[in-house]
């Protein structure tokens, strides 16, 4: 199964690359929400692992416009974020995400590995990623 990581920080980028290709994923990384969305429509991955807060067009209006696209509305959608706002639950859910996971500064934590393993076995069953 295809993941797209759309992560603008590249410590964080292959933090997550490195958890979902130990889940059986085949990873595609993008630095910024412009390229994420081009790739996403000519890639079509099963899940978009998304920070919320990348360049260019920010992971709400990926997210909006990927639940919008005919073929990609299906895509289930990560989103992670370091940062956190008093409207960010509200926003997530008018976007169309399907689960979010706070990061901290420091993401190599066990605790957030677990907690992120935890979601993505959520969204994407592991038996669907070995099929």
């Amino acid at each position: 199964m295809k993941v797209l990581v759309i992560e603008n920080n590249s410590e964080t980028a292959d933090w997550l690359k490195g958890i979902l290709e130990s889940k059986g994923f085949e990873v595609t990384l993008s630095s910024d929400g412009l390229d994420g969305l081009g790739r996403a429509k000519r890639e079509k991955p099963d899940l978009v692992v998304l920070n919320l807060f990348v360049p260019s067009l920010d992971g709400y209006m990926v997210s909006a416009f990927l639940k919008r696209h005919r073929l990609l509305k299906e895509t289930k959608i990560l989103a992670v974020s370091s940062k956190t706002t008093s409207l960010m639950h509200q926003l997530l859910e008018e976007a169309g995400i399907d689960l979010f996971v706070q990061l901290e500064k420091r993401i190599q934590t066990e605790g957030k590995r677990t907690e992120f393993m935890e979601k993505l076995d959520l969204l994407m069953p592991q038996e669907s990623v070995t099929n």
